[in-house]
């Protein structure tokens, strides 16, 4: 989350005005959620989920190397990549939020969730000194949400697969489920 609100609070920065840039972000990221949606049915929870954190990342780490010199010559481009990673970063939620609530067991699905949220609360309040960077280096914003996209991506492909599989019960199903994916 900390990704997602950094894009939206940078949007006044980049090429063609704030409210156009707005504009283009949420006209991009109703079809990509619905298609997220159904990625998440017909690929899987977990190759989705690393994906989308990997577009997120390859994106940051293109916007941190076009950041630098090349920035008054990108224009739209700048524009075109921030709403790609604004986009990357909505479904990177909705795919996440979907996955943990598969991945907790009933016993303790409701701290789970609560706790995922508190953490996406926390990146959210991290999102204004994540723009803030800029004012040290126009790279550092991008190269931060970039490293914390990579880890994300790693992260999420060690998890196990939850697409066709009961919603679990207990912990003892979850080591069951963590125990068949590493066979």
């Amino acid at each position: 989350s900390a990704a997602f609100f950094a894009f939206s609070l940078n949007t006044s920065e980049l090429p063609g005005g704030e409210h156009l840039n707005m504009l283009l972000n949420v006209c991009f990221q109703a079809p990509v959620l619905g298609l997220t949606g159904v990625m998440l049915e017909w690929v899987g929870r977990r190759l989705v989920t690393v994906c989308v954190f990997a577009t997120m990342a390859m994106t940051c780490l293109a916007l941190a190397l076009a950041s630098g010199r090349l920035a008054s010559q990108l224009g739209g481009y700048s524009a075109a990549l921030s709403t790609m990673g604004y986009v990357s970063a909505a479904a990177g939620f909705s795919a996440v939020y979907i996955y943990s609530s598969e991945l907790f067991p009933t016993e303790v699905r409701s701290v789970g969730l609560s706790l995922s949220s508190q953490s996406a609360r926390l990146g959210a309040m991290a999102s204004p000194i994540l723009v803030l960077l800029k004012d040290s280096s126009p790279v550092l914003p991008y190269a931060a949400m970039a490293c914390m996209s990579i880890l994300a991506a790693l992260a999420s492909r060690s998890l196990p697969e939850t697409l066709g599989v009961p919603k679990l019960e207990s912990s003892r199903e979850l080591g069951d489920l963590w125990a068949s994916r590493s066979r």
